[in-house]
């Protein structure tokens, strides 16, 4: 079943400062000036909508945001942010329940796979690309591991793993490829990484 951050809802923008400082807020938002007025985005996984008010800031109006995540205390806190005139529709769902009649603009998927396994990352990446436009843009941003990265960031990864077990339910035990699944259908445009390559940020666009 998803993992539910509800437990933590509150607590879970205060404690990633704690480990990370204002690193994962940046490397979410380092690409969203490429957004054009006037955009359809879906976002997935926004957590507690920090996103939304940086995007209002871009663009006070015009933007048609649909907005999708799976807790429904996260939601509550996203739907208090200031989103100036943009339209944004809350969607309390897990992504894979989500069936939307349109296509997208741009998709932003913050810190989203690192919740699943690889076989149902690979799942929900079939999904969510399904609702990207052919000229679609793809803002990608999530934790990174292979077998040249140092010890600390495989034993931090590991110690978030087993804290988000136990308090969200997280099945996931290691982070997907995600490099290597997007590199079947996607290529990269821009590229930004963060703590030593340990944090991915990607603008993906299809071949």
């Amino acid at each position: 079943m998803p993992a539910n951050y509800d437990l933590i809802a509150r607590l879970y923008d205060p404690l990633s400062r704690v480990v990370f400082g204002r690193t994962l807020e940046r490397a979410q938002e380092v690409f969203l000036p490429a957004i054009p007025a006037g955009s359809r985005i879906l976002i997935v996984g926004g957590g507690t909508g920090a996103i939304l008010e940086r995007l209002a800031r871009l663009h006070p109006s015009g933007l048609d945001i649909h907005y999708v995540e799976s807790s429904a205390r996260m939601i509550a806190m996203a739907e208090r942010r200031n989103c100036a005139a943009n339209v944004v529709r809350f969607i309390n769902l897990p992504i894979e329940q989500y069936r939307p009649d349109l296509q997208f603009d741009f998709i932003i998927t913050p810190f989203l796979f690192d919740n699943f396994t690889p076989a149902q990352a690979a799942s929900v990446f079939g999904h969510i690309s399904s609702v990207l436009k052919p000229t679609g843009s793809w803002l990608y941003t999530d934790y990174h591991i292979d077998d040249q990265s140092p010890m600390w960031q495989k034993i931090l990864l590991w110690a978030m793993y087993r804290f988000f077990r136990i308090v969200s339910g997280v099945e996931a035990e290691r982070m997907p490829e995600m490099r290597a699944i997007f590199s079947q259908e996607y290529e990269v445009l821009e590229k930004r990484c963060y703590w030593r390559g340990f944090i991915d940020s990607i603008v993906y666009r299809r071949k």
